[in-house]
Order: structure tokens, then C-alpha cells, then sequence
């Protein structure tokens, strides 16, 4: 880690790496002195520190920032210079359209919102524009999405340190508890999410590029009309209004299971709250189970169908079972599971060329269909 030694006799390192985060460190030490010089704090014509000074100051090795410095300069920041050093260029000379910040919730290691950001990434860095990616911490009641005034200031605080620079600013996953103070920056903003799932007001929100939607909806409701479903109970993290309202036309009785996972922060509470949620509910009355059980979260869905085989439940002969399941990432289970399947990948993409869109002409495309995969299996058959 390095600090600001500037003015007591060490190099100017304006910035801090964690070498402990498991990321790569060439990446961290680009992103560092990527972000001081769009931030001004290494303007335009200054000499860098020497990569031997920076590499001290950081804690790494040199190699560590000559690589870092060499992919700076394929990107157009920085110029070596011989004798002289590497040199900060003007923006003018820069290769970069502009800066896109990428804000979301931090599920670091969810395998869902992973697949997604490399494709949200490649697509917008091959069109020329830089790609910052940014988690937004919750608050501790982000669920509620009324953040009292302590974590609302934080909030505000954190996303305007990220956000003054950006051209333009994706949010995805943390729009619940993050939209206001986005939105507060006066920087141009898209919503990575569902078509319908954001609220009015916002003054510098410029749409919705859908990284998802649920239309196998449809499917799903009609395959409960051929089985002759009669009720459905579904595990949920938040409400699914469409998927209440499809089954409710039918006449399926359905009831929303809200299970809120111990710790948002960590992916590995998600299926263990589930687990012991299925326990506490079915371990003592068996018998009150649904003609079907639907989970729409795949890290739940690990938990729940766990608890299920604990709890000597066979599925299909004594409940019903679907998923939401990312592709290639479904839970496994001893039969094959009646699913819908999302490709985060292509979302990604899909999303990506919605924000290009917008930047080349101005209007984000409302044509734009990203189909979940309806996929029937054993355990619903």
C-alpha cells in the first residue's frame, strides 16, 4: 500500500492498493494511477514516478508496475519518453472516448453478476471507452430501501467520489439503495435492470437497458395449467409481482416465502438461510406442503433443495420443484430440474449495446428482449 508522500521526500504515489483483495495486482496498480490522472491528481505533462519508486511505495514488485505502466500506455494515458520517464499525456491525445463507471451491489463473487460485468466490460472497452468498475457498499438496512440519514450520507459521500468524473454511469444491483445519490451527482445515468423495475423522478436517469427479463414467465404459468397445479409456494429474496399476477389469472393460489439471507455481504449465508428456512418450515409438518416449489434465486435454490434431501422429501412424488438457474451454473440435484435459465453472458452484451446506443445517438432501444430459457426436467415434469 502506498500513501501521499508528497512534500516528505518520496515519490508522489497518490493512492492505495489492497494486495490482500485476491485481485490482480497489475490491474490494481493500472486502476490506481489510471484513476489520478482522470481525477487530476497526476495532470497532464507530469513525470510519473519511476517504476522503482512506485513499486516501493506500493509494495510490489517492479515488474508489478511496468506492466501496469505498459497497459497505460496502450491505452493511451501515459507515454514513456526515454531519459525523461513516462509522461502523463493530455486528454486530447488519449484514445478513450470517455469514462463509463460501472456501479453495482457488491456480490463480488456472484457467479451471475461476474459473467455479466466481463461482457458489460469487453463490449463498452472495444467500443473505446473506458470501463471503471465500482461496488457500492449496502447499508445495513438495504433491503428496506430506506437507508437511514447516517448511511444515506455515506452512501451520497462514496458514490460522488466515484461518480464527478464519468461520463456516463451504469448501476445494477444497488439502485434500491444508491438511485438518490446517483442521481444527486448531475452526471447522466442508465439502470441496469429489469424493463419495468424502476420508479419515476429521477432527473438524470436517461432509462432502463434490461439485464434481464422474465418472460418465461408465460411458459411457466401454462405448464401449471397442463399439471393441474393448484398452489405454489415460492422462495423468495424480494416480491415477484409478475409471477404472483400470471399465476393469479389462472386462478393458482400462490404465496410469496420471503427469506432474508443472515449476511447480504457474504453469498454463502444465501444458501444456509434458505437450508435452515426449509428446515423450521417442513420439519415438523411434512404434510403442508404445496403442489409445487419454486425458488427464484439460484443460491437459495442451492440451500432449499439440500434441506429437501434432508428432510427425506422426494421430489417429484411429494413436491413439485423449479428454478431460477443461471446457464451452466444450475445447482445439482438427483433428478434434472424443471428451470428457467438465464445467460448472464449475453445479458451483458445485450446491456452493453443498449449503453452504446444511447452514446452514439442519444435513446436507448425499447426492442431490446433478453428471453429467460424455460426448461422442463424430472422434478416438475
Amino acid at each position: 500500500m502506498a500513501d501521499d508522500r508528497l512534500g516528505h521526500g518520496g515519490p508522489h504515489v497518490p493512492f492505495m492498493i489492497d494486495g490482500a483483495s485476491g485481485k490482480c495486482l497489475v490491474e490494481l496498480t493500472a486502476a490506481g494511477v489510471r484513476a489520478a490522472i482522470l481525477d487530476g491528481r497526476y495532470a497532464a505533462g507530469e513525470v510519473l514516478p519511476t517504476q522503482e519508486a512506485m513499486s516501493k511505495a506500493l509494495g510490489v514488485s517492479v515488474r508489478v508496475t511496468r506492466e501496469a505502466l505498459a497497459q497505460l500506455a496502450e491505452e493511451g494515458f501515459v507515454k514513456s519518453r526515454g531519459r525523461r520517464g513516462t509522461v502523463v499525456l493530455h486528454r486530447r491525445e488519449m484514445r478513450w472516448k470517455g469514462r463509463i463507471v460501472y456501479l453495482h451491489s457488491p456480490y463480488i463473487g456472484s457467479y451471475h453478476f461476474s459473467r455479466f460485468e466481463e461482457s458489460l466490460a469487453r463490449v463498452i472497452s472495444e467500443a473505446d471507452w473506458l470501463f471503471a468498475s465500482v461496488t457500492v457498499p449496502l447499508p445495513d438496512d438495504a433491503m428496506t430501501r430506506t437507508p437511514p440519514c447516517a448511511a444515506r450520507a455515506q452512501i451520497d459521500a462514496f458514490v460522488a467520489a466515484h461518480c464527478r468524473e464519468a461520463d456516463l454511469v451504469l448501476v445494477h444491483g444497488c439502485i434500491g439503495y444508491a438511485a438518490h445519490a446517483i442521481d444527486g451527482c448531475g452526471v447522466p445515468w442508465i439502470a441496469l435492470m429489469e424493463r419495468d423495475g424502476l420508479d419515476g423522478g429521477f432527473a438524470n436517469c436517461r432509462g432502463v437497458a434490461p439485464s434481464m427479463v422474465v418472460s418465461a414467465v408465460r411458459e411457466f404459468v401454462l405448464h401449471c395449467c397442463q399439471a393441474g397445479v393448484k398452489r405454489v409456494v415460492a422462495m423468495n429474496l424480494r416480491p415477484q409481482t409478475e409471477l404472483e399476477e400470471g399465476l393469479a389469472r389462472v386462478g393458482v393460489a400462490y404465496e410469496s416465502w420471503i427469506v432474508a439471507p443472515y449476511d447480504l455481504n457474504v453469498l454463502e449465508s444465501y444458501p444456509q438461510s434458505a437450508f435452515d428456512s426449509m428446515l423450521a418450515r417442513y420439519g415438523k409438518s411434512p404434510r403442508d406442503l404445496p403442489d409445487l416449489l419454486v425458488f427464484t434465486d439460484d443460491y437459495l435454490a442451492r440451500g432449499a433443495l439440500v434441506a429437501l434431501l434432508a428432510l427425506g422429501i422426494r421430489v417429484p412424488q411429494d413436491v413439485n420443484v423449479a428454478t431460477l438457474v443461471n446457464k451452466d451454473f444450475a445447482p445439482v440435484f438427483p433428478v434434472p430440474l424443471t428451470r428457467y435459465e438465464v445467460d448472464p453472458a449475453s445479458g451483458g452484451e445485450a446491456a452493453a449495446q443498449c449503453v452504446l446506443s444511447y452514446l452514439e445517438d442519444g435513446r436507448l432501444p425499447d426492442d431490446v428482449i433478453l428471453n429467460y430459457t424455460y426448461i422442463k426436467g424430472s422434478s416438475f415434469p
